[in-house]
């Protein structure tokens, strides 16, 4: 199954006090992470940055069995690529933490093989 994981979290800048400098500083992060996680190979990552919120949302298309197999598979992508870009994640979430957001996407179903009815039929008493 896909599932569409997005975690949002906070995003801070230590050491730097100019608004500008920091939204410079911010971007450029972002666009390495962005990517990296396309050399990892992750499916259909986004990103979305509110700096009025100093918020940030991360994206990406993962399959998986189930949503928490999902979200540790999107955490791992994740982080790997912000450590990647000299970022820093000291309170990264638990897989059951609320800032983990799972969408189903699809779920993919196979034909199974014809079953011959002929071979399992059960006589009828005449």
């Amino acid at each position: 199954m896909n599932f569409n994981v997005m975690l949002t979290g906070e995003i801070r800048v230590e050491g730097e006090q100019d608004p500008q400098r920091i939204d410079e500083l911010v971007e450029g992060h972002l666009d390495e992470v962005m990517d990296h996680l396309g050399t990892l190979g992750a499916g259909d990552p986004s990103i979305e940055l509110d700096m009025t919120q100093h918020l940030v949302t991360f994206g990406v298309l993962v399959d998986a069995a189930n949503p928490l197999e999902a979200i540790n598979g999107a955490s791992g992508l994740l982080r790997t690529s912000i450590h990647h870009a000299n970022g820093a994640t000291p309170d990264w979430p638990g897989a059951d933490h609320e800032a983990w957001f799972v969408r189903l996407v699809s779920v993919r179903s196979d034909p199974v093989e014809a079953i011959d009815t002929e071979a399992k039929r059960v006589p009828q008493p005449a």
